[in-house]
């Protein structure tokens, strides 16, 4: 029977196949898993090779496997969501360093800069007035 295709992004939830046409797997990630283990995640070209000779007919690039390890399977990456003191940590680092993620991202260890970026854009969407709010609100009366 033929595996289960899925994906998931950092915080579990499911998202389309990527654009590449490469399609990941438990199978795939499991064996990815213990192929970067016996490189300790070194030469990803050469991870990228094992991975296409397990797999006949799949086209992992060296970028694919080391992106899909960086953001979804690597055991050490931290996806639970941001805690009150992580989030007020990234609205501080951001005021600092703007839109350099991978600059902020070094303040939060097993935190990958998209998680970051995406949680800072949702903190800002959901805690931002609308702008009916905006022009319904009074002035401060000048007195």
């Amino acid at each position: 029977a033929p595996t289960e295709i899925y994906t998931r992004s950092i915080v579990g939830s499911v998202r389309c196949v990527q654009e590449t046409g490469v399609s990941w797997t438990k199978e795939t990630e499991d064996e990815l898993r213990h192929i970067v283990s016996l490189h300790n995640g070194k030469n990803w070209k050469l991870i990228s090779l094992e991975l296409n000779k397990l797999f006949k007919g799949k086209n992992f690039s060296s970028k694919q496997c080391r992106e899909r390890w960086t953001t979804c399977v690597d055991p050490a990456l931290n996806k639970l969501p941001l805690t009150e003191a992580e989030s007020l940590l990234l609205f501080m680092y951001h005021y600092t360093y703007h839109n350099k993620w991978s600059l902020i991202s070094q303040h939060f260890p097993k935190r990958y800069s998209n998680t970051l970026k995406n949680n800072f854009y949702s903190c800002l969407l959901y805690t931002s007035p609308s702008p009916r709010d905006l022009s319904t609100s009074r002035m401060p009366s000048s007195a």
